[in-house]
């Protein structure tokens, strides 16, 4: 999905942003057409734009977006995954293939470490995070609910 053109407005037409909001593209090739029209399309809106990516892999690699651009290059902030060229690193014998890859451990690693340090700031604030709790703790629905309610314009659930 992340090489076919086009998709990226269409996902965030559906979606109620403003200037003050961030998005955040993933992609540790950043080089695919989605993440790199999902970059752009973020900057003509005004949004903030942090990628998180491999530098060194897509530095080495040649951009497929007609702009020529890599995600690393479009965006406001650039968290590198640090995940090598290539990024799986076990050897298939017999094949030039590879397995294991190791940009989806420092990935989510990267995400939970953001999300508690914006719970912190927002708490250094005064206020009160809107932070949901595992579905899987007993009484948890109606909490979940009312901030997906607050939020229902912003995050486009139904």
């Amino acid at each position: 999905m992340e090489r076919i053109p086009g998709i990226a407005a269409a996902a965030l037409d559906s979606i109620s942003m403003e200037k003050r909001d961030t998005i955040i593209t993933i992609s540790t090739f950043g080089r695919n057409h989605v993440p790199i029209e999902m970059a752009l399309e973020a900057v003509q809106r005004g949004l903030t734009v942090i990628a998180l990516t491999s530098v060194e892999f897509s530095s080495q690699v040649v951009s497929r977006h007609p702009s020529g651009k890599r995600l690393y290059e479009l965006a406001d902030i650039v968290i590198d995954n640090c995940s090598p060229v290539g990024d799986a690193v076990v050897v298939v014998p017999g094949t030039r293939a590879r397995n294991g890859p190791l940009s989806t451990i420092p990935g989510g690693t990267i995400l939970h470490a953001l999300s508690c340090k914006i719970c912190d700031l927002i708490l250094g604030l005064g206020l009160t995070p809107p932070a949901y709790v595992s579905a899987n703790d007993d009484d948890t629905e109606e909490y979940g609910e009312k901030i997906v309610k607050s939020f229902k314009e912003r995050i486009g659930r139904s």
